[in-house]
């Protein structure tokens, strides 16, 4: 795209997969649209989820990456849900938006059917000028996290991309937060002074993710035992049930669960470290510089979705056979590739732990 064209940009409009982890992961791409089209206002549109996750503008709003959140229709009935993409078509196409961007990692889960998808939308909203990966690699073909490849799909625009593994991936406080602050001040009242106070995320939206949750009360007990530490546990409903059977057991800790996010993402700039699964609570913790102690399955390439930047360790058993799967549900017996050992990930945290004081 000519830089005559790039200096004209005044309404960019995105479109992207926007779960709790895709959003995050995308923030380093938005900060360098952001820093580079000051003049520009930012649109971001995504298919909300019907199922109560997370939304875009729940994670991303009011820090000052994006100044407007619009959502595709995904629930009611199918005529239903015609007429309100059609009002969407209609209201988008007054906006007179002069680049579209589908802004998403060009590696599998994302099909070309998909990118297509959304560029059909992206035309039918009267945007010319579109940005969109053109092929889906195979992370052997690229091996950069998410963040990175994400980053690529802006390379059409000829920005001044950052190196590999450099980018900056910090979560801009939000605007006008007093009140969550507050209630993050409240909650982290419940540990005591001189703790290392570890975010947990016990549960996962995947089972495939899973470790089991007696290791967990292993690892938990044991650390309690040996280390001043005091957990906050985060994450949803799976996550809730497992903490309160793990507190009913004797583990001390507070629940995060169930909180608005501004909250959540205010206890979590508090605490020290994070361990857990993979998970959108994993790349918070990241994106607020707290170092991670991340349990991950082998149905995704090593290194693809780790949590940016240093100081995380990665427990994933690897070289299995079925490794890069892509399953939601293993469907081997036992999990295999989430056995790892309850020792292996205690001298972990205890690293963790050491390496902060």
């Amino acid at each position: 795209m000519s830089l005559f064209l790039l200096k004209e940009l005044k309404k960019i409009l995105i479109i992207s997969n926007c779960r709790f982890g895709d959003s995050l992961v995308m923030m380093p791409a938005l900060q360098l649209l952001k820093a580079s089209f000051p003049q520009a206002s930012i649109c971001l549109l995504s298919e909300r989820d019907a199922h109560g996750a997370v939304s875009a503008d729940q994670i991303l709003g009011g820090r000052g990456l994006v100044d407007e959140f619009e959502a595709i229709p995904m629930t009611g009935g199918k005529l239903s849900r015609l007429f309100s993409r059609l009002r969407l078509i209609f209201r988008l196409r007054k906006r007179h938006f002069d680049l579209g961007i589908v802004l998403m990692p060009p590696y599998p889960p994302l099909t070309m059917a998909l990118v297509n998808r959304f560029k059909l939308y992206l035309k039918l909203f009267g945007v010319k000028r579109i940005i969109a990966p053109d092929e889906i690699f195979n992370f052997s073909q690229k091996r950069l996290n998410v963040v990175d490849a994400t980053l690529q799909v802006l390379a059409p625009l000829n920005l001044p991309l950052p190196p590999p593994n450099h980018a900056p991936y910090t979560l801009p406080p939000r605007q006008n937060d007093e009140n969550a602050q507050k209630e993050a001040d409240a909650i982290m009242s419940s540990a005591p002074e001189g703790v290392f106070r570890l975010a947990v995320a016990l549960g996962t939206n995947m089972p495939a993710k899973q470790w089991p949750p007696e290791q967990f009360t292993a690892v938990l007990k044991h650390l309690c035992a040996e280390t001043n530490i005091w957990p906050f546990f985060f994450g949803g409903a799976s996550d809730e049930k497992i903490a309160t059977s793990l507190m009913a057991d004797g583990i001390c800790g507070t629940l995060v669960t169930g909180r608005p996010l501004s909250v959540a993402a205010a206890v979590m700039a508090r605490c020290d470290g994070y361990f857990g699964h993979d998970t959108g609570v994993m790349h918070l913790a990241a994106s607020l510089g707290k170092p991670c102690v991340a349990l991950f399955s082998s149905r995704d390439p090593a290194g693809m979705w780790d949590p940016y930047g240093k100081g995380h360790t990665i427990l994933r058993i690897n070289d299995l056979p079925c490794a890069n799967c892509g399953a939601v549900i293993c469907p081997k017996p036992n999990h295999p590739c989430m056995k790892q050992s309850p020792d292996d990930v205690f001298s972990a945290l205890k690293s963790l732990i050491q390496s902060t004081r």
